[in-house]
């Protein structure tokens, strides 16, 4: 069944595209964490995905919420860690495109 995510990922390449697996996530649930060891970058399908960063003082520091066709951690392309966390506002559905190391 094709998606509306679909035509949007008409730029990556089909080689990479079939490398793509899905992940489902409950509301508040952790798709990644500052420090975690990068796999990859994700493509955010449904719900809403929130990167974040925790400051001196403890107080979480919003970065971005990331929705449907969003892409998430394009850095972990040139990182051996994530730089931030990613927390599920909502239910979402999000799509790993792994990295090789």
């Amino acid at each position: 069944m094709k998606t509306s995510n679909d035509a949007a990922r008409k730029w990556l390449p089909q080689n990479l595209e079939k490398l793509g697996c899905e992940r489902s996530l409950a509301r508040g649930e952790i798709l990644f964490r500052k420090d975690d060891a990068t796999v990859g970058i994700y493509e955010i399908e449904a719900g809403q995905v929130r990167l974040s960063r925790i400051d001196q003082t403890g107080r979480e520091i919003i970065l971005h919420v990331a929705s449907a066709g969003d892409l998430i951690a394009e850095a972990s392309l040139f990182s051996k860690v994530y730089h931030c966390d990613a927390v599920a506002v909502t239910d979402a559905r999000a799509r790993l495109y792994p990295t090789k190391r």
